[in-house]
């Protein structure tokens, strides 16, 4: 040991080791990197197609400082996640499963990603974030989201990977998939979604008879769908009413809303709905926000309407 380190002082002493410390540290990541961009670019040369990955795994090497987050280095999650999100866009399955094993994180707005991607890589892509501990489940449904999508195929593996139909989507809304479903879907696809476990039949059935085209607006102007687009609930409002739906049943909400299906009904000018309804023994004397059905059909609705509600014209 030489003369100048055994006149080291215990501070100076002390820095030293934290100083070597750190170099090894500084080391260490400098090769761990360098693995990780020279991965990187043999991913790139087998034509994953995502010319960006390389240049977002490049992050700069720490700074020669004992607290290197003073300098505000971004941490190298954020390029890892950047990365996937152009990987998921691309539908690069393989560039996907690489990243995540590199550590890119999986955040809340990640799964939702997939979305972007072509629709023939979704299923892939999805099995890719399952495999390293991702859930449908979490952190919110994505059926929602999916439906829209008419990407049946992905709908179904949702399901049948467990996807909770009554759990929330976007901004916490409980019931956005049965509503969408009962609204738009099919017969077959309510029938998914019950045989999945959808705490729909009464919820379903108030907004299925409520469904209206396209671009209405009922508290603007009188709707009048075609004979076609009336019918085309029905067969939705019979499985529901099969399946335990109660045509008297009131919704619950904290909005100014109709409470019940045949308001809801005649509010969206389904006659041939409401026919449906009375038939099945639904009661247009209930009143809730906006009185009764025979109320709402005597201020706003069509002749044909008031005439099979006994409505005076």
């Amino acid at each position: 040991m030489s003369s100048q380190e055994e006149q080291l002082s215990p501070e100076e002493g002390q820095k030293r080791l934290q100083e070597e410390h750190y170099a090894k540290q500084v080391a260490v990541r400098d090769a761990q990197l360098a693995k990780l961009r020279q991965r990187a670019e043999q991913a790139a040369k087998r034509s994953y197609g995502i010319p960006r990955t390389t240049g977002l795994l490049a992050y700069p090497p720490l700074s020669n400082q004992a607290n290197p987050q003073q300098q505000g280095e971004m941490p190298p999650q954020l390029y890892l996640h950047e990365g996937l999100d152009d990987a998921f866009k691309n539908g690069k399955v393989d560039v996907s499963r690489f990243l995540l094993q590199s550590g890119a994180p999986i955040k809340r707005a990640t799964p939702a990603a997939v979305l972007r991607a072509p629709a023939d890589k979704q299923v892939a892509l999805f099995q890719v974030l399952i495999e390293h501990g991702w859930t449908v489940n979490t952190p919110e449904s994505l059926l929602p989201e999916i439906f829209r999508s008419n990407n049946e195929p992905l709908f179904d593996w949702f399901l049948e990977q467990g996807a909770d139909p009554n759990v929330a989507g976007p901004e916490n809304d409980q019931g956005q998939t049965l509503r969408l479903a009962a609204i738009q879907g099919t017969v077959q696809v309510v029938q998914k979604l019950l045989k999945a476990g959808a705490n729909m039949a009464s919820s379903g059935l108030y907004w299925a008879a409520g469904a209206y085209p396209e671009g209405s607006v009922p508290n603007i102007r009188r709707v009048e769908p075609s004979a076609d687009f009336d019918k085309s609930r029905i067969p939705v409002m019979e499985l529901l009413l099969e399946n335990g739906g109660d045509v008297n049943h009131r919704l619950e909400t904290h909005h100014m809303e109709e409470l019940y299906p045949i308001v809801n009904a005649v509010k969206a000018g389904a006659v041939e709905r409401v026919k449906w309804l009375l038939s099945k023994g639904a009661d247009p004397d209930l009143k809730g926000s906006w009185g009764s059905a025979r109320d709402y059909a005597k201020l706003y609705s069509s002749d044909e309407m008031k005439q099979v509600l006994g409505v005076e014209q």
